[in-house]
């Protein structure tokens, strides 16, 4: 028998939750045997185990697309088969505003199901009327070809909005006259604060609407701005013939703005001393602020503060003796600190191990979950992505069979093979991460940062993995390096192909499985290290030396012909000297194409006599002299010699 509802908590609950006018009046509210938690025969929810649980009235299926965004698509198209106009289970519980001044608010939903807005806490939309973020499906029948179900905290999302009008009309120093008088609609509105921009040229005028005056159609007869502000230029009135409304430029599906505010004080410094008299010492914290300005040292921290005499104790003494000095604190008890966002993913389940699977043939039958004689089957678990021809691109292996040497996979072969080449990696999100950078449609950039500072910080064109740390902790037990690809990240391969680049001649690529090439190399090509040559891959260079007596008497030579090649500090040389004559009586001199820095031997040959030649590069010289193994004079028919030498 049902029971009626006489609290007032219920009865406000009812009142909060009925969507009726204030002058209707509402049915009886009563909890069934059952537990069920009605409002006349509206079920609000159920009764059970001490707790109310609110439920919607109906779930409903059709296009949740906004109508003043005639844009805006379906839930993206993460994998073949699912997207497509309509949504199925959206029914939002509602829409609020929340003020909290005596806490924070918490949306909770401890039983997260099902896909969309029974899957989250709460999502955030700006653009369109969109369902949560989790597997949008239009069709239940479309986790045949997805089924990665799951839940969320929160949802941020956002569609990119045409044009709202585009109105002719003339302006003034502050407004702008429509042509024709324009018609409201769901698809144009006006709001104070919102953009107009003109088509003036070359630099369009910005302003912000403040008002707008309607005929007594309702139809806009003007609209009023607070001025008018040209690109890189100042105020001004615009000339053009055309209004823009509600220009949006760009589009941030969450955009994270924390402010690092600086606490300004008049200062009085001593040079040599580290006690600096200020105006006021309100909301400085003693060692816990940098402090800035002329005459204090770069990264000087206030270590103790005195609030009585408005005086302030630095770590670093003032350079400079001043008054009246304007200086600047870090406003934050903690060196001003800030984040834009701070993410924490904990795992205290199990340790999760990178997998890495290369090596493993199998055979693969088109239309087949399984994959049958396949080799090393001991390497493989449930879970990893495999990749083999006639395998579709994401499969993942969910069961192994380690008896009959098989692999069960999500998703059937395209292809009858046999001695397939398989590999297999574990799912990049396995264990947690902390950032999930994923570009499924049409190439779109992920994980870019550092825009302005670099060209590239870090750029995905899809789900890439790699490492990359600017600053490695090796207390922490990261590797000491700033940026590694090595074709295996952790234990398992990068996703793409990477490749050492000079002039776009590729030297050196390794695949996303660990392949190895050493590609050709341009004759120019070269590296250098704060502009010094370490690797040289160009020819050797031709140089013409001289070539005289060392002591007494005189020689003629033939053609003569030397090469050499530097790399950094390090010089090789050959050269050929043949001699029509010769009356030296110490030996040869035959000059370098640098100066040698050490005293460094050489070996050579003597074309005449076919015996060992010796001799020596001095140091800071920049010729060697050439003997005899036994210090005579080489022959007349000249000598053949090479050595490698250090140049200053």
């Amino acid at each position: 028998m049902a029971r009626r509802i006489l609290s007032l908590a219920f009865a406000g609950l009812i009142l909060a939750t009925a969507l009726a006018h204030a002058d209707q009046a509402l049915p009886n509210a009563v909890i069934t045997n059952g537990g069920d938690l009605l409002l006349g025969t509206l079920k609000l929810g159920k009764r059970q185990a001490g707790q109310t649980v609110l439920a919607p009235d109906a779930l409903t299926a059709g296009d949740a697309t906004r109508a003043s965004n005639p844009f805006a698509g379906p839930y993206p198209s993460w994998v073949s088969g699912v997207g497509g106009s309509g949504y199925s289970d959206i029914k939002p519980l509602g829409n609020a505003a929340v003020w909290a001044p005596n806490g924070s608010a918490n949306f909770t939903n401890l039983f997260p199901y099902g896909s969309l807005n029974t899957a989250g806490a709460g999502t955030f939309s700006v653009g369109v009327n969109r369902p949560g973020c989790v597997a949008g499906f239009t069709s239940p029948s479309q986790s045949a070809a997805y089924d990665e179900f799951g839940s969320y905290a929160l949802c941020a999302q956002g569609d990119t909005m045409p044009l709202m009008a585009a109105v002719s009309g003339t302006f003034t120093a502050n407004s702008f006259v429509p042509t024709t008088p324009t018609t409201l609609s769901d698809t144009v509105k006006l709001g104070v604060g919102m953009w107009i921009r003109t088509n003036d040229s070359p630099a369009a005028y910005n302003g912000q609407i403040t008002s707008w005056t309607v005929n007594g159609a309702g139809q806009v007869t003007a609209i009023a701005v607070s001025g008018w502000y040209q690109r890189g230029g100042g105020a001004g009135t615009p000339t053009g013939t055309r209004a823009f409304i509600n220009p949006l430029d760009k589009l941030w599906g969450m955009l994270l703005t924390p402010f690092a505010n600086g606490i300004p004080l008049i200062a009085t410094t001593q040079a040599g001393s580290k006690t600096v008299t200020v105006n006021s010492t309100v909301g400085l914290y003693p060692g816990g602020h940098l402090i800035e300005g002329p005459g204090i040292p770069p990264n000087t921290v206030i270590a103790g503060l005195d609030y009585a005499a408005n005086t302030i104790q630095l770590e670093k003494a003032a350079t400079a003796t001043a008054s009246n000095m304007v200086l600047t604190a870090t406003a934050g008890t903690e060196f001003g600190k800030y984040v834009a966002a701070e993410i924490d993913v904990f795992n205290s389940g199990v340790a999760f191990a990178p997998t890495w699977v290369s090596g493993s043939t199998g055979n693969t039958t088109k239309g087949s979950y399984l994959v049958t004689n396949v080799t090393s089957i001991s390497m493989w678990r449930s879970g990893l992505i495999v990749y083999g021809a006639g395998i579709p691109d994401g499969t993942t292996v969910t069961f192994v069979d380690t008896v009959n040497n098989t692999l069960t996979l999500k998703r059937p072969a395209t292809a009858n093979a046999t001695g397939v080449a398989l590999q297999g990696i574990n799912q990049l999100d396995e264990g947690g991460t902390a950032l999930d950078c994923v570009g499924p449609l049409k190439n779109a950039n992920t994980c870019y940062l550092q825009r302005g500072s670099v060209s590239y910080g870090f750029l995905s064109m899809g789900a890439g993995d790699t490492s990359f740390l600017v600053r490695p902790d090796k207390f922490a037990g990261i590797p000491l390096y700033g940026f590694r690809v090595d074709g295996k990240i952790n234990g398992h391969p990068s996703a793409g192909d990477f490749a050492v680049t000079n002039d776009n001649v590729e030297v050196w690529k390794i695949d996303g499985f660990g392949n190895e090439t050493v590609q050709s190399v341009n004759s120019a090509t070269d590296y250098k290290i704060q502009g010094m040559t370490v690797i040289d891959n160009a020819a050797w260079a031709s140089y013409t030396p001289t070539v005289a007596c060392a002591g007494g008497g005189s020689l003629t030579t033939g053609t003569v012909s030397a090469r050499y090649k530097r790399i950094g500090k390090t010089v090789m040389v050959t050269a050929k000297v043949p001699l029509t004559a010769s009356s030296c009586t110490s030996g040869i001199n035959v000059t370098l194409p640098f100066s040698s820095a050490f005293d460094t031997p050489i070996q050579g040959r003597d074309m005449g006599k076919g015996v060992a030649l010796v001799g020596l590069a001095a140091a800071n010289s920049n010729a060697v002299l050439v003997q005899r193994y036994d210090g005579t004079v080489p022959s007349a028919s000249g000598v053949l010699i090479g050595l490698t030498y250090e140049t200053p």
